[in-house]
């Protein structure tokens, strides 16, 4: 009766919680956080997770399409538009990745993925994605590859004064 009723709904209730709390957490640990685009309306809703990705306080930052572009890094803003001009005729989820500035002025590499959901009548009606702070991995590769450039560069300096080298003591057995 009502008072299975009401235990249900309490069970449901507890488990949906749970459940939400276990995601909020993969998206902390994973430094993913999620949107929601209603394509309509330009409106967002972002996970806890992306606020704290994008340094951005809830309820401090107006969540549109708008507000959101004015975030990326301006050199990337091409790309933000294309892909977006793009993505509603595509099949399947979609990446790309871009930068952002924070409000201290620092720079953040993002890896994003979505996908666009469409009505019934075939037109594009939402979007859904992740948006990951890859900004580690992007300045640990930068870091490796300035690293092989001053190598190579010496590598390059030593073979020059071994030929040097070699091209004297031939002459002085000469």
């Amino acid at each position: 009766g009502l008072v299975h009723d009401i235990t249900e709904r309490l069970r449901a209730e507890t488990a949906l919680r749970k459940s939400e709390a276990r995601l909020r957490e993969a998206q902390r640990i994973g430094r993913t956080g999620s949107w929601d685009l209603d394509i309509v309306s330009r409106r967002m809703t972002w996970s806890d997770e992306l606020h704290r990705i994008y340094e951005r306080e809830p309820g401090s930052f107006a969540c549109t399409w708008e507000s959101l572009l004015s975030l990326v890094h301006p050199d990337d803003l091409p790309l933000m538009q294309n892909a977006w001009r793009t993505s509603p005729n595509a099949e399947g989820s979609r990446e790309l990745r871009h930068r952002i500035l924070t409000p201290d002025g620092r720079v953040k590499h993002l890896h994003v993925c979505f996908e666009i959901v469409h009505g019934s009548d075939g037109t594009p009606v939402r979007a859904l994605g992740t948006a990951q702070d890859i900004t580690e991995q992007v300045l640990a590769r930068e870091e490796i590859q300035s690293l092989n450039a001053g190598l190579e560069q010496r590598v390059q300096e030593r073979t020059a004064e071994l030929q040097a080298a070699n091209k004297e003591l031939e002459s002085f057995a000469y």
